[in-house]
Parts: C-alpha cells; sequence; structure tokens
C-alpha cells in the first residue's frame, strides 16, 4: 500500500473578518454562554476584522464568513452556511494529480456540517457577483487562502514518539487545510484510515483543519474521483470530526 499522497495545503490568512451580528445574535449567546450582550460586542469589534474595513479580492479563494462571490446562475441555498470559495486556476497550478478543472469556482455550503452542497461554475472573475449575509450558524468568521503549495502527506507523519516509541496518532493531520492528501479522523484506527485510502476512488476535495480558528475539528468534503473529472459535484459526502 502507498504511504505517501500528493496533496494541496490552502495556508489560511491569520486575521478572519466577520459580519456585524444582530442584537437578537448576541442576546441568544450571552443566554446560551451566560455572558453579557456588551462584552460579546466588544469581543467581536475588537479581535475580528469587520469585512468592510479589509480589502477582499473579488474571486479569491477563502473559507467561512460572511462575503460569498457567485455567478448570476448560482443560487446561495437557503439555511445553509458557508464553507469555501476555491478558486481553480489559482489552485489547479499546485495540482499534481491533474483532477481539478483548470478555471472556475468550488463553492460549499452546510446545512449541519454531516451535509452540504457543492457547486461548480466556469464562471470568469468579471461574472461574480459579491453577496454577503450577515449572520451564518457554522463557519461565521471567514479567513482568505493566503498561500497555496503542493506538498506530501505521509503515514509516517501520523506516528508520534511516545516513551521513545512511534504510535499512532488519531488527531495528528487535523491541524491544516488541505485538498487530497491522507484521511483525517481523530476517531479512527490506523487500520480504519488505511481502509479508507486503499479506495483510489476517494477523493478529498476539502479538507477544513483546526487551522480555521472557529474549528475545533476536522471538516472533510469528499468525492468520487470520476464525478470529479466529470464536474459531476452532486453526491459529495460531508464528514466532521472532532477529538
Amino acid at each position: 500500500m502507498k504511504e505517501q499522497y500528493e496533496m494541496i495545503r490552502l495556508f489560511l490568512s491569520e486575521k478572519c473578518y466577520a459580519p456585524i451580528f444582530s442584537d437578537e445574535y448576541y442576546e441568544n449567546e450571552a443566554k446560551q454562554f451566560m455572558g453579557n450582550v456588551n462584552e460579546l460586542k466588544s469581543r467581536d469589534i475588537k479581535e475580528k476584522d469587520y469585512y468592510k474595513s479589509l480589502v477582499i479580492p473579488m474571486g479569491k479563494s477563502r473559507i467561512g464568513g460572511s462575503v460569498v462571490d457567485i455567478p448570476p446562475n448560482i443560487e446561495y441555498p437557503q439555511d445553509t452556511s458557508f464553507v469555501a470559495q476555491l478558486n481553480c486556476e489559482d489552485i489547479s497550478k499546485h495540482d499534481k494529480l491533474n483532477l481539478l478543472p483548470k478555471k472556475g469556482f468550488i463553492y460549499i455550503f452546510t446545512t449541519n456540517l454531516q451535509k452540504g452542497f457543492v457547486f461548480y461554475s466556469s464562471a470568469d472573475v468579471s461574472q461574480l457577483e459579491r453577496v454577503i449575509k450577515q449572520e451564518a450558524y457554522w463557519y461565521s468568521f471567514g479567513q482568505l487562502i493566503e498561500h497555496i503549495e503542493s506538498k506530501i502527506d505521509s503515514f509516517d507523519q501520523r506516528y508520534v514518539n511516545e516513551n521513545g516509541q512511534l504510535e499512532w496518532s488519531c488527531i495528528t493531520g487535523e491541524d491544516i487545510t488541505k485538498i487530497y492528501g491522507i484521511y483525517t479522523n481523530c476517531q479512527a484506527s490506523e487500520f480504519e484510515v488505511r481502509e479508507v485510502m486503499e479506495n483510489e476512488q476517494n477523493i478529498l476535495l476539502l479538507q477544513v483543519g483546526t487551522d480555521y480558528q472557529e474549528n475545533c475539528g476536522a471538516q472533510s468534503i469528499y468525492i468520487k474521483k470520476d464525478d470529479l473529472l466529470n464536474l459531476d459535484f452532486s453526491k459529495c459526502v460531508f464528514e466532521y470530526t472532532q477529538s
């Protein structure tokens, strides 16, 4: 069995941006976490950059947030949270497996982290329109993808030194955002992970790791290899795991 796999590493910006939430949102947050409305508001204003204060290039790849650039023929699906906007022209330059479209955009939305929608558009940047959603239950804070690199994802990296012996670590690998690479599930054994990787039809379209500032687990979206080559994103599988 293979021990190394190609992956595309997506490096996220350190700063994230957020919409201005409604008073009702903060009242609900305060009740749930027994906090103070004014303190919650000031926390967000202090720690998060409101999107209007940032320069967010049209069409730039990003994870989460309130700002999505979509063509007119794609509707923002109701009752979903925006997970990612992927600019294929930028990302495919690092695609050594040659599976991703060379141009266009992939859009990912989720309903409850275990289900969602994936859309592809061949539109040019000039055809995109900016949509701003003020609130979202999941992925409410946005981070731009600032840098992209081709990397090797290796099973060797999944072992850690415990008292002089190498032991399998189920959480190693969940800290990065990537396309392709080794299956990550912090509840899975080494056997289960290797079993998934034996099926070369399973392609990791996106993993949002714990480097995303709101995340405490790994969000993964999978697609069959043939479906990806045929640009059929209707049967993508969503999986969310956390330790």
